[in-house]
C-alpha cells in the first residue's frame, strides 16, 4: 500500500484561523474482508483500492473522489459521504445505513461513469 501525504497541517488554530489538515493520496490498497471504525479519509483520493466485503463504521469519507475502486459487498454505517465522487467503481451489492445503494445506484458508463452502468 502507497500512502502519500499532502498539504500542510499547523498546530491550534487562533481566532478566525482553520486548522489546515493533510490530504491523502491512497493507491492500489487492499482492505478486502476488514472493518474500519472511525476513520477520517475527508478530502482524499483513493485509486485503485480494494474494500470489497469490508465493514466501515463511523467514519468520513466527505469530499473523497474514488477512482477504480471496489465496495462490492461493503457495508457503510454511521458514515458521510457528502460530496464523494465514484469514477468507474465496482458498486454492486454496496450497503449504506442498511440501504442496497449499488442497486440504487446508476453510474454512467465512460470517463465520469462506473463499470456497472
Amino acid at each position: 500500500m502507497e500512502i502519500a501525504m499532502e498539504g500542510k497541517q499547523t498546530g491550534e488554530a487562533t481566532k478566525g484561523e482553520r486548522i489546515v489538515r493533510p490530504n491523502m493520496l491512497m493507491m492500489n490498497a487492499s482492505g478486502q474482508s476488514s472493518t474500519l471504525a472511525r476513520v477520517d479519509f475527508s478530502h482524499s483520493v483513493l485509486t485503485d483500492v480494494q474494500l470489497f466485503n469490508s465493514r466501515v463504521h463511523q467514519s468520513n469519507f466527505e469530499g473523497c473522489g474514488f477512482d477504480d475502486s471496489d465496495f462490492d459487498g461493503s457495508i457503510f454505517s454511521g458514515c458521510s459521504f457528502r460530496g464523494v465522487e465514484l469514477i468507474n467503481c465496482d458498486v454492486d451489492h454496496l450497503v449504506v445505513n442498511g440501504v442496497n445503494v449499488g442497486a440504487l445506484l446508476r453510474v454512467a458508463q465512460g470517463p465520469l461513469g462506473g463499470k456497472n452502468g
